[in-house]
């Protein structure tokens, strides 16, 4: 089995489901691209994310968007959510006409992460997910993010307030 199919059979297992690059507007998504979405349930709300491979290689790893609307929906439900947003970045990227955010992630050093087993790849950055919607849903934890990467608070506002389009590549 190619890689690509080991990662679309990996992902469907996982329940998500399929959409096509081609409903992306102003993205650099190909026919290469593997594109999926899926909903999780954090504090009885549905919250739908993309996950989107630019490539089955893997070398680097996905990129995690949800829509502006689903952002509207939880800014409704939680007020304290206002801009900028830690680790939630605007781009100029939308879905069926629906501008998207990127959920700018990493991975710590320390933690290996497993890209020969596509299925714990796979829970590793849904954990991750999992945690960062319940630091944002709560506002205890979403203020205390403020504090924590207030570099990362900064470049959001930067995108916020700059119409190009560049990339902040940090480490950390």
């Amino acid at each position: 089995m190619n890689h690509r199919n080991e990662i679309i059979e990996i992902l469907s297992y996982h329940q998500y489901e399929p959409i096509s690059f081609s409903d992306f507007k102003n993205s650099q998504l190909n026919h290469k691209s593997i594109c999926y979405k899926k909903e999780i349930l954090i504090e009885n709300k549905k919250i739908e994310y993309f996950l989107i491979f630019p490539n089955s290689a893997l070398l680097e790893f996905p990129k995690i968007y949800i829509t502006e609307k689903q952002l509207l929906l939880l800014q409704q439900a939680f007020p304290h959510i206002t801009q900028p947003i830690p680790h939630l970045q605007k781009r100029q990227i939308s879905y069926l006409d629906n501008q998207l955010y990127y959920v700018c992630y990493f991975m710590e050093n320390s933690q290996i992460i497993p890209r020969n087993d596509l299925g714990k790849f796979i829970l590793t950055i849904e954990q991750y997910l999992m945690n960062f919607f319940v630091k944002f849903l709560d506002k205890d934890q979403y203020i205390q993010e403020y504090s924590e990467d207030f570099l990362g608070v900064v470049i959001v506002l930067s995108d916020l307030t700059n119409d190009k389009n560049n990339s902040w590549y940090i480490i950390k």
